[in-house]
Protein backbone atom coordinates (compact mmCIF):
# COMPACT_ATOMS: atom_id res chain seq x y z
CA UNK A 1 0.00 0.00 0.00
CA UNK A 2 1.48 3.13 -0.92
CA UNK A 3 1.63 6.06 1.57
CA UNK A 4 1.80 9.58 1.00
CA UNK A 5 2.42 11.62 4.35
CA UNK A 6 1.19 15.17 3.69
CA UNK A 7 2.76 17.42 6.17
CA UNK A 8 1.41 20.52 8.08
CA UNK A 9 4.31 22.69 9.36
CA UNK A 10 4.10 25.62 11.16
CA UNK A 11 6.16 28.44 9.52
CA UNK A 12 9.59 28.36 10.06
CA UNK A 13 9.82 25.05 11.11
CA UNK A 14 11.91 22.62 9.20
CA UNK A 15 9.80 19.24 7.64
CA UNK A 16 10.31 15.88 10.17
CA UNK A 17 12.86 13.65 8.34
CA UNK A 18 10.62 11.47 5.85
CA UNK A 19 9.93 7.93 7.13
CA UNK A 20 11.00 5.18 4.83
CA UNK A 21 8.92 4.35 1.46
CA UNK A 22 6.91 7.37 2.51
CA UNK A 23 6.68 10.26 0.09
CA UNK A 24 6.41 13.30 1.95
CA UNK A 25 4.77 16.51 0.22
CA UNK A 26 3.43 19.59 1.79
CA UNK A 27 0.53 21.68 2.17
CA UNK A 28 0.33 23.73 -0.60
CA UNK A 29 1.08 20.91 -3.11
CA UNK A 30 -1.45 18.78 -2.34
CA UNK A 31 -4.25 19.91 -4.43
CA UNK A 32 -1.78 19.28 -7.51
CA UNK A 33 -0.45 15.86 -5.76
CA UNK A 34 -3.50 14.41 -5.51
CA UNK A 35 -3.86 14.15 -9.11
CA UNK A 36 -1.18 11.60 -9.54
CA UNK A 37 -1.96 9.66 -6.51
CA UNK A 38 -4.59 8.16 -7.58
CA UNK A 39 -5.19 4.60 -5.93
CA UNK A 40 -2.44 5.60 -3.36
CA UNK A 41 -3.57 6.06 0.33
CA UNK A 42 -2.68 10.07 1.79
CA UNK A 43 -2.35 10.30 5.59
CA UNK A 44 -2.42 14.33 6.54
CA UNK A 45 -0.86 14.99 9.49
CA UNK A 46 -1.85 18.79 11.65
CA UNK A 47 1.30 20.64 12.51
CA UNK A 48 3.13 19.27 15.69
CA UNK A 49 1.87 15.59 15.25
CA UNK A 50 4.84 13.70 15.10
CA UNK A 51 4.78 10.88 11.77
CA UNK A 52 5.74 8.19 13.95
CA UNK A 53 5.84 4.29 12.12
CA UNK A 54 3.38 2.46 14.03
CA UNK A 55 0.90 5.67 12.90
CA UNK A 56 1.31 4.82 9.34
CA UNK A 57 0.91 0.91 9.87
CA UNK A 58 -2.09 1.11 12.49
CA UNK A 59 -4.10 3.92 9.46
CA UNK A 60 -2.88 1.10 6.96
CA UNK A 61 -4.26 -1.70 8.70
CA UNK A 62 -7.48 0.31 9.50
CA UNK A 63 -7.88 0.85 5.43
CA UNK A 64 -6.93 -2.55 4.53
CA UNK A 65 -9.97 -3.52 7.08
CA UNK A 66 -12.76 -1.04 6.01
CA UNK A 67 -11.83 -0.21 1.82
CA UNK A 68 -13.14 3.09 0.69
CA UNK A 69 -13.37 4.95 4.31
CA UNK A 70 -11.70 8.02 5.59
CA UNK A 71 -10.20 6.81 9.15
CA UNK A 72 -9.01 9.04 11.89
CA UNK A 73 -7.14 8.89 14.86
CA UNK A 74 -7.62 10.99 17.35
CA UNK A 75 -4.58 12.73 19.18
CA UNK A 76 -3.41 13.29 22.81
CA UNK A 77 -4.58 16.50 24.11
CA UNK A 78 -8.33 16.29 22.94
CA UNK A 79 -10.42 19.37 23.02
CA UNK A 80 -13.31 17.32 23.51
CA UNK A 81 -13.96 16.33 27.31
CA UNK A 82 -13.25 13.21 28.15
CA UNK A 83 -17.23 12.01 27.53
CA UNK A 84 -19.84 10.12 25.69
CA UNK A 85 -18.30 13.20 23.30
CA UNK A 86 -15.30 12.04 23.03
CA UNK A 87 -15.73 10.59 19.74
CA UNK A 88 -17.95 13.40 18.14
CA UNK A 89 -16.71 15.60 15.20
CA UNK A 90 -15.39 18.38 17.77
CA UNK A 91 -13.07 15.68 19.45
CA UNK A 92 -11.31 14.75 15.89
CA UNK A 93 -9.64 18.57 16.38
CA UNK A 94 -5.72 17.68 15.18
CA UNK A 95 -6.78 14.33 14.44
CA UNK A 96 -4.55 12.57 11.53
CA UNK A 97 -6.91 11.36 8.76
CA UNK A 98 -6.15 9.15 6.05
CA UNK A 99 -8.45 8.58 2.80
CA UNK A 100 -7.63 7.28 -0.94
CA UNK A 101 -6.47 10.27 -2.79
CA UNK A 102 -9.48 10.19 -5.29
CA UNK A 103 -11.89 10.48 -2.13
CA UNK A 104 -9.88 13.76 -1.08
CA UNK A 105 -9.80 15.24 -4.06
CA UNK A 106 -13.48 14.81 -4.58
CA UNK A 107 -14.09 15.88 -1.05
CA UNK A 108 -11.86 19.43 -1.64
CA UNK A 109 -13.75 20.00 -5.36
CA UNK A 110 -17.64 19.70 -3.43
CA UNK A 111 -17.10 21.14 0.08
CA UNK A 112 -17.25 24.95 0.08
CA UNK A 113 -15.40 26.21 2.64
CA UNK A 114 -12.59 23.19 3.23
CA UNK A 115 -9.75 24.82 2.74
CA UNK A 116 -8.03 21.50 3.84
CA UNK A 117 -9.27 17.86 3.99
CA UNK A 118 -8.68 17.44 7.54
CA UNK A 119 -10.56 20.79 8.83
CA UNK A 120 -14.28 20.47 9.82
CA UNK A 121 -16.10 21.57 7.01
CA UNK A 122 -14.30 18.58 5.19
CA UNK A 123 -14.73 16.07 8.20
CA UNK A 124 -18.84 16.88 7.89
CA UNK A 125 -18.44 16.16 4.29
CA UNK A 126 -17.10 12.91 5.32
CA UNK A 127 -19.48 12.35 7.79
CA UNK A 128 -22.69 12.96 5.97
CA UNK A 129 -21.40 10.26 2.80
CA UNK A 130 -20.56 7.54 5.51
CA UNK A 131 -17.16 7.30 5.35
CA UNK A 132 -15.68 9.06 8.16
CA UNK A 133 -14.14 6.56 10.94
CA UNK A 134 -12.23 7.55 14.15
CA UNK A 135 -10.32 4.81 15.98
CA UNK A 136 -10.82 3.71 19.64
CA UNK A 137 -7.61 5.45 20.86
CA UNK A 138 -4.92 8.12 20.18
CA UNK A 139 -2.47 7.25 17.58
CA UNK A 140 -0.05 10.01 17.67
CA UNK A 141 2.18 12.54 19.76
CA UNK A 142 1.11 16.23 19.83
CA UNK A 143 4.15 18.17 20.23
CA UNK A 144 3.39 21.73 20.52
CA UNK A 145 4.17 24.22 23.23
CA UNK A 146 0.93 24.81 25.46
CA UNK A 147 -0.06 28.33 24.10
CA UNK A 148 0.17 26.75 20.51
CA UNK A 149 -2.46 24.03 21.50
CA UNK A 150 -4.74 26.72 22.98
CA UNK A 151 -4.57 28.73 20.46
CA UNK A 152 -5.47 25.85 17.69
CA UNK A 153 -7.81 24.90 20.34
CA UNK A 154 -9.74 28.24 20.07
CA UNK A 155 -9.32 28.16 16.14
CA UNK A 156 -11.21 24.83 16.56
CA UNK A 157 -14.24 26.45 18.20
CA UNK A 158 -14.70 29.13 15.49
CA UNK A 159 -14.58 26.18 13.48
CA UNK A 160 -17.31 23.87 14.57
CA UNK A 161 -19.21 27.10 15.17
CA UNK A 162 -19.21 27.83 11.45
CA UNK A 163 -19.97 24.36 10.74
CA UNK A 164 -22.71 24.32 12.94
CA UNK A 165 -24.62 27.39 11.27
CA UNK A 166 -24.22 25.37 7.67
CA UNK A 167 -25.05 22.21 9.19
CA UNK A 168 -28.10 22.34 11.34
CA UNK A 169 -28.51 18.61 11.98
CA UNK A 170 -25.02 17.96 13.51
CA UNK A 171 -25.33 21.50 15.60
CA UNK A 172 -25.86 18.96 19.01
CA UNK A 173 -22.78 17.17 18.12
CA UNK A 174 -20.59 20.22 16.82
CA UNK A 175 -21.41 22.19 20.18
CA UNK A 176 -22.02 19.59 22.62
CA UNK A 177 -20.31 18.95 25.85
CA UNK A 178 -20.16 22.95 27.93
CA UNK A 179 -21.67 21.02 30.78
CA UNK A 180 -19.70 18.23 31.56
CA UNK A 181 -18.04 18.89 33.75
CA UNK A 182 -17.77 19.66 37.87
CA UNK A 183 -20.34 22.54 39.21
CA UNK A 184 -16.78 23.96 40.39
CA UNK A 185 -15.05 23.91 36.57
CA UNK A 186 -18.81 25.18 35.12
CA UNK A 187 -18.51 28.14 37.20
CA UNK A 188 -14.96 29.27 36.71
CA UNK A 189 -14.80 28.67 32.89
CA UNK A 190 -18.41 31.07 32.96
CA UNK A 191 -16.74 33.36 34.49
CA UNK A 192 -12.89 33.54 32.63
CA UNK A 193 -15.81 33.37 29.27
CA UNK A 194 -17.04 36.77 30.51
CA UNK A 195 -14.22 38.10 31.87
CA UNK A 196 -12.99 37.43 28.15
CA UNK A 197 -8.92 36.97 28.90
CA UNK A 198 -7.29 34.59 26.08
CA UNK A 199 -6.69 31.73 27.21
CA UNK A 200 -3.04 31.98 26.86
CA UNK A 201 -2.52 35.18 28.86
CA UNK A 202 -4.46 32.98 31.50
CA UNK A 203 -1.50 30.28 30.92
CA UNK A 204 1.29 32.72 31.08
CA UNK A 205 -0.24 34.06 34.84
CA UNK A 206 -0.81 30.60 35.93
CA UNK A 207 3.10 29.33 36.03
CA UNK A 208 3.32 29.49 40.04
CA UNK A 209 0.47 27.11 40.48
CA UNK A 210 1.28 24.68 37.51
CA UNK A 211 2.63 21.99 39.29
CA UNK A 212 0.07 21.73 42.22
CA UNK A 213 -2.86 22.26 39.74
CA UNK A 214 -2.78 19.33 37.32
CA UNK A 215 -6.14 19.89 36.43
CA UNK A 216 -5.42 23.36 35.14
CA UNK A 217 -4.06 22.49 31.39
CA UNK A 218 -7.65 20.43 30.38
CA UNK A 219 -9.12 23.54 31.82
CA UNK A 220 -7.16 26.06 29.64
CA UNK A 221 -7.91 23.71 26.90
CA UNK A 222 -12.10 23.73 27.32
CA UNK A 223 -12.15 27.19 27.61
CA UNK A 224 -10.13 27.94 24.60
CA UNK A 225 -12.47 25.94 22.55
CA UNK A 226 -15.49 27.20 24.26
CA UNK A 227 -13.66 30.84 23.53
CA UNK A 228 -13.97 30.11 19.85
CA UNK A 229 -17.44 28.82 20.12
CA UNK A 230 -18.86 31.65 21.59
CA UNK A 231 -17.23 34.11 19.34
CA UNK A 232 -18.68 32.25 16.50
CA UNK A 233 -22.21 31.79 17.54
CA UNK A 234 -25.21 34.43 18.27
CA UNK A 235 -26.52 35.32 21.71
CA UNK A 236 -29.09 33.11 21.60
CA UNK A 237 -27.07 30.21 20.29
CA UNK A 238 -24.38 30.13 23.38
CA UNK A 239 -27.21 30.68 25.64
CA UNK A 240 -29.04 27.08 24.37
CA UNK A 241 -25.01 25.92 24.34
CA UNK A 242 -23.83 27.36 28.22
CA UNK A 243 -27.04 27.61 29.71
CA UNK A 244 -28.83 23.76 28.80
CA UNK A 245 -32.42 23.37 29.97
CA UNK A 246 -33.00 22.28 33.33
CA UNK A 247 -35.36 19.09 33.69
CA UNK A 248 -36.94 19.54 36.95
CA UNK A 249 -37.84 16.23 38.86
CA UNK A 250 -40.75 16.50 41.23
CA UNK A 251 -42.74 13.24 42.92
CA UNK A 252 -45.34 14.46 45.42
CA UNK A 253 -47.14 17.67 46.78
CA UNK A 254 -47.99 18.45 50.15
CA UNK A 255 -51.48 18.69 51.25
CA UNK A 256 -52.96 20.83 53.59
CA UNK A 257 -51.36 20.25 57.24
CA UNK A 258 -48.71 17.94 55.85
CA UNK A 259 -45.00 18.72 56.22
CA UNK A 260 -42.58 19.14 53.69
CA UNK A 261 -40.00 16.67 53.24
CA UNK A 262 -37.14 15.42 50.42
CA UNK A 263 -39.76 14.00 48.55
CA UNK A 264 -42.88 15.90 49.55
CA UNK A 265 -42.43 19.37 47.87
CA UNK A 266 -45.35 22.41 49.58
CA UNK A 267 -47.43 24.70 47.19
CA UNK A 268 -45.66 27.74 48.24
CA UNK A 269 -41.96 25.85 47.78
CA UNK A 270 -43.32 25.13 44.21
CA UNK A 271 -44.62 28.74 43.77
CA UNK A 272 -40.75 30.06 45.08
CA UNK A 273 -39.35 27.87 42.29
CA UNK A 274 -41.72 29.32 39.42
CA UNK A 275 -40.67 32.77 40.47
CA UNK A 276 -36.93 31.98 40.52
CA UNK A 277 -37.40 30.63 37.64
CA UNK A 278 -39.22 33.34 35.93
CA UNK A 279 -36.34 35.52 37.60
CA UNK A 280 -33.97 33.91 36.13
CA UNK A 281 -34.90 34.53 32.65
CA UNK A 282 -36.42 30.93 32.09
CA UNK A 283 -39.81 30.29 30.34
CA UNK A 284 -41.11 26.83 30.20
CA UNK A 285 -41.50 24.69 27.70
CA UNK A 286 -42.30 20.56 27.05
CA UNK A 287 -40.28 17.67 27.46
CA UNK A 288 -41.62 16.94 23.81
CA UNK A 289 -40.35 20.45 22.23
CA UNK A 290 -36.39 19.37 24.01
CA UNK A 291 -36.56 15.86 22.75
CA UNK A 292 -37.70 17.03 19.14
CA UNK A 293 -34.62 18.94 19.02
CA UNK A 294 -32.12 16.64 20.23
CA UNK A 295 -33.80 14.38 17.91
CA UNK A 296 -33.12 16.56 15.25
CA UNK A 297 -29.54 16.81 16.05
CA UNK A 298 -30.28 20.42 16.76
CA UNK A 299 -29.80 22.73 19.94
CA UNK A 300 -32.42 22.31 23.00
CA UNK A 301 -34.81 25.56 23.16
CA UNK A 302 -32.52 28.86 24.90
CA UNK A 303 -33.78 29.94 28.14
CA UNK A 304 -36.15 27.25 29.11
CA UNK A 305 -37.37 24.72 32.07
CA UNK A 306 -39.20 21.59 31.88
CA UNK A 307 -41.12 20.24 34.44
CA UNK A 308 -41.36 16.37 35.06
CA UNK A 309 -43.69 14.35 37.62
CA UNK A 310 -42.54 10.99 38.57
CA UNK A 311 -45.49 8.54 39.94
CA UNK A 312 -48.29 10.13 39.37
CA UNK A 313 -49.38 10.48 43.08
CA UNK A 314 -53.40 11.99 43.38
CA UNK A 315 -51.63 15.50 44.79
CA UNK A 316 -50.55 15.98 41.30
CA UNK A 317 -53.50 16.88 40.00
CA UNK A 318 -55.08 18.55 43.44
CA UNK A 319 -52.50 20.22 44.31
CA UNK A 320 -49.51 20.94 41.94
CA UNK A 321 -51.86 21.52 38.75
CA UNK A 322 -53.82 24.71 39.89
CA UNK A 323 -50.34 26.17 40.57
CA UNK A 324 -48.64 24.77 37.02
CA UNK A 325 -51.44 25.84 35.28
CA UNK A 326 -51.55 29.36 36.46
CA UNK A 327 -47.87 29.65 35.57
CA UNK A 328 -48.35 28.95 32.24
CA UNK A 329 -46.06 25.36 32.92
CA UNK A 330 -47.33 21.61 31.33
CA UNK A 331 -45.68 19.37 33.46
CA UNK A 332 -44.64 15.57 32.19
CA UNK A 333 -46.12 12.98 34.86
CA UNK A 334 -44.34 9.52 34.46
CA UNK A 335 -47.26 6.44 35.65
CA UNK A 336 -46.39 3.57 37.19
CA UNK A 337 -49.30 1.71 35.10
CA UNK A 338 -50.06 -1.45 37.12
CA UNK A 339 -50.88 0.56 40.48
CA UNK A 340 -53.06 3.27 38.97
CA UNK A 341 -56.30 4.09 41.50
CA UNK A 342 -54.03 2.52 43.82
CA UNK A 343 -51.20 3.32 46.40
CA UNK A 344 -47.56 3.22 46.14
CA UNK A 345 -46.85 -0.16 47.49
CA UNK A 346 -43.27 -0.13 46.66
CA UNK A 347 -41.42 1.81 49.39
CA UNK A 348 -42.06 -0.11 52.64
CA UNK A 349 -41.19 3.24 54.55
CA UNK A 350 -41.01 6.79 54.15
CA UNK A 351 -43.46 9.56 53.03
CA UNK A 352 -44.24 7.98 50.06
CA UNK A 353 -44.98 4.66 50.95
CA UNK A 354 -49.01 3.97 50.78
CA UNK A 355 -49.71 7.53 49.18
CA UNK A 356 -52.86 7.24 46.73
CA UNK A 357 -51.85 7.62 42.87
CA UNK A 358 -53.91 9.00 40.29
CA UNK A 359 -57.34 6.79 39.06
CA UNK A 360 -57.22 6.70 35.40
CA UNK A 361 -60.24 9.45 35.70
CA UNK A 362 -58.36 12.11 37.21
CA UNK A 363 -55.25 11.19 34.59
CA UNK A 364 -58.00 12.41 31.82
CA UNK A 365 -58.76 15.50 34.03
CA UNK A 366 -54.69 16.42 34.73
CA UNK A 367 -54.28 15.51 30.77
CA UNK A 368 -57.40 18.48 30.00
CA UNK A 369 -55.33 20.42 32.11
CA UNK A 370 -52.17 20.28 30.00
CA UNK A 371 -50.20 17.77 31.17
CA UNK A 372 -48.24 15.30 28.91
CA UNK A 373 -47.80 11.59 29.99
CA UNK A 374 -44.67 9.13 30.03
CA UNK A 375 -44.09 5.97 31.83
CA UNK A 376 -42.46 4.73 34.42
CA UNK A 377 -42.95 0.57 34.45
CA UNK A 378 -45.46 -1.69 35.54
CA UNK A 379 -44.55 -1.94 39.44
CA UNK A 380 -41.72 0.76 40.01
CA UNK A 381 -39.14 -2.14 40.37
CA UNK A 382 -35.64 -1.28 40.19
CA UNK A 383 -34.77 -2.34 36.40
CA UNK A 384 -30.92 -3.55 36.82
CA UNK A 385 -32.29 -6.27 39.50
CA UNK A 386 -34.28 -8.22 37.09
CA UNK A 387 -33.89 -10.66 34.16
CA UNK A 388 -33.64 -9.64 31.02
CA UNK A 389 -37.55 -10.60 30.16
CA UNK A 390 -38.73 -8.86 33.00
CA UNK A 391 -37.12 -5.89 31.99
CA UNK A 392 -38.67 -5.68 28.93
CA UNK A 393 -42.11 -6.81 30.13
CA UNK A 394 -42.06 -3.48 32.73
CA UNK A 395 -40.85 -1.18 29.98
CA UNK A 396 -43.06 -2.07 26.85
CA UNK A 397 -46.13 -3.08 28.45
CA UNK A 398 -46.03 0.34 30.46
CA UNK A 399 -45.15 2.34 27.38
CA UNK A 400 -47.93 0.97 25.98
CA UNK A 401 -50.61 1.40 28.11
CA UNK A 402 -49.55 4.77 28.39
CA UNK A 403 -49.72 4.97 24.30
CA UNK A 404 -53.25 3.87 24.70
CA UNK A 405 -53.85 6.08 26.98
CA UNK A 406 -52.33 9.37 25.64
CA UNK A 407 -50.47 9.52 22.74
CA UNK A 408 -49.91 6.98 19.54
CA UNK A 409 -45.93 6.30 19.79
CA UNK A 410 -43.09 8.07 20.99
CA UNK A 411 -43.73 8.26 24.66
CA UNK A 412 -40.97 9.41 27.23
CA UNK A 413 -39.91 7.00 30.03
CA UNK A 414 -38.25 7.89 33.16
CA UNK A 415 -36.32 4.88 35.11
CA UNK A 416 -37.80 4.20 38.48
CA UNK A 417 -35.32 5.08 41.17
CA UNK A 418 -33.21 7.01 38.49
CA UNK A 419 -31.23 3.02 37.83
CA UNK A 420 -30.74 1.96 34.70
CA UNK A 421 -28.04 -0.39 32.72
CA UNK A 422 -27.73 -1.10 29.17
CA UNK A 423 -30.52 -4.23 29.35
CA UNK A 424 -32.74 -1.28 29.81
CA UNK A 425 -31.34 1.08 27.51
CA UNK A 426 -32.19 -1.66 25.35
CA UNK A 427 -35.64 -2.06 26.07
CA UNK A 428 -36.60 1.56 26.13
CA UNK A 429 -34.95 1.88 22.48
CA UNK A 430 -36.93 -1.12 21.48
CA UNK A 431 -39.80 0.62 23.16
CA UNK A 432 -39.56 3.14 20.55
CA UNK A 433 -39.74 6.05 23.21
CA UNK A 434 -38.76 9.73 22.71
CA UNK A 435 -36.65 10.23 25.03
CA UNK A 436 -35.87 8.40 28.95
CA UNK A 437 -35.11 10.56 31.85
CA UNK A 438 -32.71 9.45 34.87
CA UNK A 439 -31.97 10.82 38.15
CA UNK A 440 -28.03 11.63 36.29
CA UNK A 441 -27.63 15.48 38.01
CA UNK A 442 -26.95 18.08 35.50
CA UNK A 443 -29.04 20.08 32.31
CA UNK A 444 -29.61 18.88 28.93
CA UNK A 445 -27.25 21.04 26.22
CA UNK A 446 -26.39 20.09 23.04
CA UNK A 447 -25.91 16.54 22.38
CA UNK A 448 -27.13 15.05 25.08
CA UNK A 449 -28.16 11.18 25.13
CA UNK A 450 -31.74 10.81 24.85
CA UNK A 451 -32.35 7.72 26.56
CA UNK A 452 -30.49 8.94 29.84
CA UNK A 453 -31.28 12.90 29.87
CA UNK A 454 -29.90 14.44 33.22
CA UNK A 455 -32.59 16.21 35.67
CA UNK A 456 -32.21 18.47 39.01
CA UNK A 457 -34.57 17.14 41.66
CA UNK A 458 -36.70 19.97 43.60
CA UNK A 459 -36.05 18.77 47.40
CA UNK A 460 -38.98 20.45 49.79
CA UNK A 461 -35.87 20.01 52.00
CA UNK A 462 -34.09 22.86 50.05
CA UNK A 463 -34.09 26.73 51.48
CA UNK A 464 -34.29 29.39 49.28
CA UNK A 465 -30.61 29.87 48.70
CA UNK A 466 -30.06 26.20 47.89
CA UNK A 467 -32.98 26.42 45.72
CA UNK A 468 -31.44 29.70 43.94
CA UNK A 469 -28.18 27.92 43.75
CA UNK A 470 -29.64 24.89 41.99
CA UNK A 471 -31.31 26.50 39.54
CA UNK A 472 -28.12 29.09 38.35
CA UNK A 473 -26.27 25.94 37.91
CA UNK A 474 -23.85 26.52 40.87
CA UNK A 475 -25.33 23.80 42.79
CA UNK A 476 -26.32 20.64 41.35
CA UNK A 477 -27.83 18.68 44.33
Amino acid sequence: MTITLVLAVRDGAPAPAPLRGVEVVAPDALAHRLDQAAGSLCLLLPAGVRPRPDLLDLHAAAHRARPGCAVASPVTPAVAPPSAHAHALRGLHRAPLSADAALLQRMLAQVPGATRPDDVHGLVWLRSAGVLVALEHPAADLALRPTEVLRAAERWGRSCADAARRHRSLRGELLAGFGDSSPRELAVRRFLLRAAVPPPLLWAASRPVRRSSPQLAPLMRHLAFWRGVRRGVRPRTWSAIAGGVPVLMYHAFATRDEAPSRFVVAPSQLRRHLRVLRLLGLRPTTLDAVAAALQAGDLPPARRFVVTIDDGYADNLNVAAPVLARAGVRPTVFLVTERMGGVNDWDRAGVLAGRRLLSWGEVERLQAGGAALGAHTLTHPVLPDLEESQVRQQVLLSVACVAAHARPAGVPFAYPHGRYDQVALRAVAEAGCCCALSTDVGRVGPGAPLLRLPRLEMKGTDGLLRTILKLTGVAHR
